[in-house]
């Protein structure tokens, strides 16, 4: 969820105001910890947009040292 934050401080507001904070301090703190959990299908998204990034960089690093060692060997 792309406004996490921005939903959880509105949410504790709105317990606050209402005067019903069921969560004690170690839940809060265990919630914290622990982050957002991974989905299903977010691991092979985020391999397959490291490797949109990554391959094509080091495609072109590649074509740079075949395009100088060619131009040592040729020389």
């Amino acid at each position: 969820m792309f406004f996490r934050r921005k939903l959880n401080r509105s949410m504790d507001l709105l317990k606050e105001r209402s005067g019903k904070n069921n969560e004690t301090e170690e839940e809060k703190q265990f919630i914290e910890e622990q982050g957002l959990p991974v989905e299903k299908h977010d691991v092979f998204a985020m391999i397959l947009s490291a490797m949109i990034v990554i391959v094509p960089i080091a495609l072109a690093i590649l074509l740079i040292m075949v395009f100088f060692g060619s131009l040592i060997f040729l020389i």
